[in-house]
């Protein structure tokens, strides 16, 4: 896989990143799934919304606690059709990430290792 090797260019990781779709009753219209990155830290989680082209939609930040999860899910509420991946779910992450579950959203945990290779 492309997103694996290191300089990979990022018009190559455009066509090997999965992107799921969906179509509505009338076959017409089709919705593009979004997908909400979550950057764990103690302190802090920072949330970024982006669409099939990798475009930026929204942007969070909030503070670790109570609140954490009411926030994150009001401000994803405008894309109904959303994946959360969380860098460390089993880490960092690992309460939020329980939350979205048990709430019924649908979870992915990010490997911390290959999310730095990205960042390379």
């Amino acid at each position: 896989m492309v997103w694996l090797e290191r300089g990979a260019d990022a018009n190559d990781l455009k066509s090997d990143m999965p992107t799921r779709s969906f179509h509505s009753n009338d076959a017409k219209e089709t919705q593009v799934a979004v997908i909400i990155g979550i950057d764990p830290h103690k302190a802090s989680h920072t949330a970024a919304a982006l669409n099939e082209a990798e475009a930026v939609l929204g942007e969070l930040g909030v503070r670790s606690g109570p609140a954490q999860l009411e926030q994150l899910l009001t401000w994803a509420a405008q894309w109904p059709d959303r994946t959360w991946a969380i860098e460390g779910a089993g880490g960092l992450g690992y309460l939020l990430a329980q939350q979205l579950a048990a709430g019924g959203e649908h979870v992915l945990d990010v490997q911390p290792k290959l999310a730095a290779r990205v960042r390379l």
